[in-house]
């Protein structure tokens, strides 16, 4: 179970406790529960399909790229960071419209 402090620090009853001091004023919401949790998973996986459908199929203009990318987000986050800087450049730079002019 996650809980916050009214100052914005995030923790965790288990893995990263608030301090004795602080524990008197976090908050634990109500729905925060390992059913919870499942039945919001289960949505986000049932409603993802369907979105990446939606996009994956795009023409990104000149060149024939999909629009999503997939990158692997459990690597380090500079390589992370890399790719997700190269996915955008690729697309921001396929989307570019060049008009002649005279």
């Amino acid at each position: 179970p996650t809980v916050a402090a009214h100052r914005g620090k995030i923790y965790h009853l288990e893995t990263n406790p608030p301090p004795a001091a602080v524990m008197h004023r976090v908050n634990q919401r109500a729905d925060d529960t390992p059913e919870t949790v499942k039945q919001r998973l289960a949505i986000y996986k049932s409603n993802l399909t369907s979105v990446l459908g939606a996009f994956d199929k795009g023409d990104a203009g000149i060149k024939s790229i999909p629009v999503v990318a997939t990158i692997d987000g459990s690597r380090k986050p500079d390589l992370v960071y890399t790719d997700v800087r190269a996915a955008i450049a690729e697309r921001s730079y396929a989307t570019t419209k060049f008009v002649a002019v005279s």
